[in-house]
């Protein structure tokens, strides 16, 4: 795209309220219209609520780091009620895919009576979240829809945008950094929601026809994917040993996830090798509307 085109871009294509308040919206309708809550109804609560916090960290520098951090912290507690009926859903599939594997025909009896004991698990997980704790959360992000309803940005919005963006690839490189220099579990795990975070506010960008945010949206994807089948994994291995099964069953997930780390990791070091100001300028510079300044490097 020439920077002609680019520099067209509207500052609304670079307002990350719209798609906040979107998500916001329809978490809460999710919640009170799906009755009794089911795995895809948790699943989609919690992507959008991933993407709320996407777009907090873009619009930081506008809202201030005070409510930055309340808000933030209170959409993150929602989806953390959320969170142990989404850990049993995505144990079950990361069971099932370890069960296609031909390499681990050895463990599949193994592995398939492990399967049925997490089918009953994941059947008292969603129980477990009742009409009450739904009604929470529910309450709780409409107040945040209504405080982000008054929210105001600025006309040059890149210089928001732009700001909060280098904050996510900044940060992202941290992770990555904690995650190759321990392997923690804890710390591929930050690397991975960092990595979430970095395609999320990418992808705010999309409407504004930014083919390199595209591109780097769809990196970003695979290092989330990757470091979080190896998370699933993790909380497989976290529940196979407090079930006790076969001490080789468990170190087969083991050799799974070295797998799944040695390819996220590779795809991740791609994805941060650029020092912060590189990545901003490589993303949004040349498209920057006109006669609106950069943020500061």
């Amino acid at each position: 795209m020439s920077r002609a085109r680019l520099k067209r871009a509207t500052p609304e294509l670079l307002d990350p309220r719209g798609p906040v308040l979107e998500d916001l919206a329809r978490a809460v309708q999710a919640l009170r219209e799906g009755g009794r809550l089911t795995d895809e109804v948790v699943h989609d609560v919690r992507k959008r609520l991933k993407r709320v916090r996407a777009g907090l960290r873009l619009l930081r520098e506008s809202i201030g780091d005070e409510a930055y951090a309340a808000e933030n912290r209170r959409v993150r507690d929602c989806a953390k009620a959320l969170s142990a009926a989404r850990d049993a859903a995505a144990a079950l599939a990361a069971v099932d895919a370890l069960l296609q594997k031909k390499r681990l025909g050895a463990h599949h009896p193994a592995l398939r009576r492990f399967r049925r004991d997490l089918v009953e698990r994941r059947k008292e997980m969603l129980a477990t979240l009742g009409a009450q704790e739904a009604a929470d959360t529910v309450a709780a992000l409409e107040r945040t829809l209504e405080r982000a309803s008054r929210w105001r940005m600025p006309r040059a919005t890149w210089p928001i945008v732009g700001t909060g963006l280098r904050r996510i690839y900044r940060n992202g490189r941290r992770a990555l950094a904690a995650a190759d220099a321990t392997g923690a579990t804890r710390a591929l795990h930050e690397a991975r929601k960092q990595a979430r975070y970095l395609e999320d506010a990418l992808a705010l960008l999309q409407p504004a026809q930014a083919r390199k945010a595209r591109k780097l949206a769809r990196r970003a994807h695979a290092v989330a994917r990757r470091l979080g089948d190896d998370h699933d994994l993790a909380v497989v291995k976290g529940m196979m040993a407090r079930g006790r099964l076969e001490r080789t069953a468990v170190e087969a997930v083991d050799e799974e996830r070295r797998r799944l780390q040695k390819k996220a990791l590779k795809r991740a070091r791609k994805l941060f090798r650029r020092k912060p100001r590189r990545f901003l300028g490589s993303v949004g510079r040349s498209r920057i509307p006109a006669g609106v300044a950069p943020p500061p490097s």
